[in-house]
């Protein structure tokens, strides 16, 4: 049976959901709900969400909104502790208190996701020295979620970059996650299911 073809893609919520410093958290409704402002996760998803639509629709339908929301995330870089801050309220200031692991990865998936497919020369190297920049910290979020988006963010990226420290992070939190798993499995996991045998006729 042929697959139903998709809907066409339509950027109407996201750009009514979004203003000049990026796509806003929360919303009432259809509209945007300023009160809660922005945060890293949701601006990072809008950025993959513009990739995406990048590949049906063109660079240029995306190149505004997917700038914006990249010069978020180099202004949500915080330098001293090398992480991402993620809470900003609608007046553009960032909120105080510590971001999430969660935060961090997204950021990093969505920077490494750039580097590896936006349509612009220039966003590719802002997006590859914002990576690298963050690329020491975040390699050692503790949160498997986190640490998985910092590694789907190097394999990404890796392509493109082909350095060092990105291939060493890589290896990293590929062998950790590895551990990680084989912590939790024990020797029963995964366990090989052998196909079904069709009734003979």
């Amino acid at each position: 049976m042929p697959e139903a073809p998709l809907f066409p893609i339509s950027r109407v919520h996201i750009e009514l959901m979004t203003d000049e410093i990026g796509i806003f958290q929360h919303a009432i409704g259809s509209h945007p709900d300023p009160a809660h402002g922005y945060c890293v996760d949701d601006v990072a998803r809008s950025l993959q969400v513009d990739l995406l639509h990048g590949r049906e629709l063109g660079w240029d339908a995306v190149a505004p909104s997917a700038w914006r929301s990249l010069r978020f995330l180099e202004d949500a870089f915080d330098p001293p502790t090398g992480l991402f801050r993620n809470f900003r309220s609608a007046d553009g200031a960032w909120l105080e208190g510590r971001a999430s692991q969660d935060s961090q990865g997204r950021a990093m998936l969505a920077l490494g996701e750039t580097v590896s497919t936006a349509g612009d020369r220039q966003m590719i190297d802002r997006a590859s020295r914002s990576f690298m920049r963050a690329l020491p910290t975040a390699q050692g979020v503790a949160a498997l979620r986190a640490r998985s988006s910092v590694l789907l963010g190097c394999q990404a990226a890796l392509p493109i970059l082909a350095d060092r420290p990105t291939m060493l992070a890589h290896r990293s939190i590929a062998q950790r996650l590895c551990s990680a798993f084989d912590r939790v499995a024990g020797s029963a996991w995964p366990v090989i299911v052998k196909p079904l045998r069709r009734n003979s006729m």
